[in-house]
């Protein structure tokens, strides 16, 4: 059976779409929303690594004695801890604004927030945008 987190590119463009499907609010805290992301992360996950263990047990059951079984057993148990760790994020500071890596844990290269890297706060009473870079330490008005 073949491992399917060993592609460093591949379980980055994963964990991307994945992040993509996450509906947060960005203007909450940092460490809230990217505590929300790994939650909801973990989350799909569990519902995953559950549907397969309720296909396994249904259709294993009969043959659990047999040593092919217990062998696929051990490696699904395998692919769960792959996975798992496969869905958690970086987390160290973006190197161009000051938000979280949400990058995959251990990824190569820069690590980045995978935003515009500026504010997106809008004052109630003018009309542009804060300006600063994202996750800045500044209040807003």
């Amino acid at each position: 059976m073949q491992s399917y987190c060993n592609d460093p590119l591949e379980a980055s463009t994963r964990l991307a779409a994945l992040r993509e499907m996450f509906v947060g609010d960005h203007h909450r805290e940092e460490a809230q929303w990217t505590s929300d992301l790994s939650l909801y992360l973990d989350n799909l996950g569990d519902a995953r690594i559950m549907h397969v263990h309720h296909w396994l047990e249904a259709n294993t059951s009969r043959f659990a004695s047999h040593a092919d079984i217990t062998t696929l057993l051990r490696k699904f148990q395998d692919r769960v801890v792959e996975l798992k760790a496969g869905l958690q994020l970086c987390r160290l500071v973006c190197q161009i604004c000051r938000l979280l890596c949400v990058a995959p844990r251990h990824h190569i290269g820069d690590h980045t927030c995978h935003t515009p890297h500026a504010c997106s706060f809008v004052c109630d009473f003018c009309p542009v945008g804060c300006g600063l870079p994202a996750g800045h330490d500044s209040k807003h008005m």
